[in-house]
């Protein structure tokens, strides 16, 4: 399976802990994380990005929970339309 990289914000939200205590964290190493230059140039010129493996299990259901819901919902979209597109063509 592919890791999932998570902005330090959504990751915080998973782990249900304030975006600043995801970055001390990062910064006291307890948890790991990439630093990419960040394209909006906001902050330092960088933000941290997280591997959805290095969190808690706990935090890694939700994620996954949350992925499938969302999932779920495009295909029920996407079946909704390619029912309205054939029914343009076959009634």
């Amino acid at each position: 399976m592919e890791k999932a990289l998570l902005k330090l914000e959504e990751a915080a939200e998973l782990e249900n802990i304030t975006r600043r205590s995801m970055q001390k964290r990062v910064t006291e190493q307890k948890i790991k994380a990439v630093k990419l230059p960040n394209e909006n140039g906001g902050g330092h010129g960088f933000e941290y990005w997280i591997n959805i493996n290095d969190l808690s299990e706990k935090a890694q259901r939700k994620y996954y929970k949350r992925q499938k819901e969302q999932a779920q919902a495009a295909l029920r979209e996407l079946s909704k339309e390619e029912r309205e597109t054939s029914k343009k063509y076959f009634f």
